[in-house]
């Protein structure tokens, strides 16, 4: 009877055992599922957001461009009224694009990195009331496009959630890369917080299934999620991700420019005077046709070429000599950040005037910062690009 029991107490642990085992591959396939989904649908955001980018933003752009000229040209009011109002719907409709492709995926997070899109997230929660500082000693730190992604969006979330919850309107955001090869983030505010017991552990709850989501992502990733609070003593939420170091966003081999020094191949300068020479950088062939379209009416422009990403500026600048470049930021290749920076080192007197779909501080910073001379909206390039070059060579070197 007692080897019996033994026997029936040894094949219930066994099951026990097999059970437990079961669950735990099965969570984990769960959790690895779970992950697939996050990363398949940001994927899917940024194709999107790319999509309406690369073509309704462009279109509408091209637009603007053709109803400026068209303004310029036809003297009837009756006329010139009517492509005032449609001009007016065009620019509603590109405000609403940007918005659009901004929340549906941030392309300075693909472009500039992590932190770059952090400080631009910060300033976006300012629409929504909440001030956000954010502190970021390393601002190299690069990850993996799915790593990136992913501590965005957590970072996205806890952000709304002291929108909804805390009670006040200031947060802080602080990023670390350690040594020991992980990434800290602390998501903190001094809002009104919670009772621990009553839900910071338990991400069952419906109304915390966005933390449920950071907390199996980060898990999935090797990586842990933790949040502190008490009544009256405001938030912190913890997330420590694995350090998996990416490729930097589009940066430029140290011996390119030295490969792209002209050789005997190099145009003469110009010797006519008064005249601007001009280098039109974008990826978009229709908006190349339409800016020069629209300078070539101006008898003091001469445009000298044109490029389609940053390597082709870069070569295009030492062959034809130009003494203003208009610089498109998205590229393939090289994007015009980048760009601009060697052209400031190898072309201290070349101006750049820098052009973006996106009304985004943020790029106009660091564009500034790698060495443009100023920075317009492609929105804004009917009615501001033709002084905007006859300002930049106006100033001093």
């Amino acid at each position: 009877t007692e080897q019996a029991i033994q026997e029936l107490n040894d094949s219930l642990e066994r099951r026990v055992a097999d059970r437990t085992r079961d669950l735990l591959m099965y969570q984990e396939n769960l959790r690895g599922m779970a992950s697939e989904l996050v990363v398949t649908e940001q994927r899917e955001r940024r194709r999107l957001a790319t999509e309406l980018h690369d073509y309704l933003a462009q279109l509408l752009v091209v637009c603007r461009l053709k109803l400026t000229q068209a303004r310029n040209e036809w003297s009837l009011p009756s006329l010139k009224t009517n492509l005032e109002e449609i001009d007016t719907i065009i620019s509603d409709s590109l405000t609403y694009t940007r918005t659009l492709i901004a929340e549906l995926s941030p392309t300075i997070l693909y472009e500039l990195g992590l932190v770059p899109a952090l400080i631009w997230l910060g300033q976006q929660m300012e629409r929504h009331g909440l001030h956000v500082e954010v502190q970021a000693g390393d601002q190299s730190i690069h990850l993996p496009e799915d790593q990136a992604i992913f501590v965005f969006q957590a970072v996205r979330e806890l952000l709304f959630n002291i929108i909804k919850h805390s009670g006040i309107n200031d947060a802080t955001v602080s990023l670390d890369g350690h040594a020991d090869q992980k990434i800290e983030v602390l998501v903190q505010d001094k809002g009104q917080g919670f009772q621990p017991a009553l839900g910071s552990t338990d991400f069952t709850n419906p109304g915390k299934f966005g933390l449920f989501s950071i907390r199996e992502r980060a898990e999935a990733l090797g990586g842990q999620f933790h949040i502190q609070s008490a009544p009256g003593q405001g938030t912190q939420a913890k997330l420590v991700v694995p350090l998996q170091p990416g490729p930097a966003p589009v940066s430029p081999n140290p011996a390119f420019t030295e490969s792209l020094k002209p050789q005997n191949q190099s145009l003469p300068r110009p010797s006519k005077k008064n005249v601007v020479r001009i280098l039109l950088v974008d990826d978009h062939a229709m908006i190349r046709e339409g800016i020069r379209t629209l300078l070539e009416h101006h008898e003091d422009f001469l445009i000298v070429g044109e490029a389609k990403n940053g390597e082709e500026a870069l070569e295009m600048t030492d062959l034809v000599h130009p003494g203003v470049v208009v610089m498109d930021v998205n590229m393939p290749k090289l994007n015009g950040i980048e760009a601009t920076k060697l052209l400031a080192k190898e072309h201290p007197s070349v101006r750049v005037i820098g052009l973006s779909v996106h009304e985004d501080k943020q790029i106009e910073t660091l564009l500034l910062e790698a060495g443009a001379t100023m920075y317009v909206t492609k929105g804004s390039v009917a009615s501001q690009l033709v002084e905007a070059i006859r300002h930049v060579v106006k100033q001093p070197l």
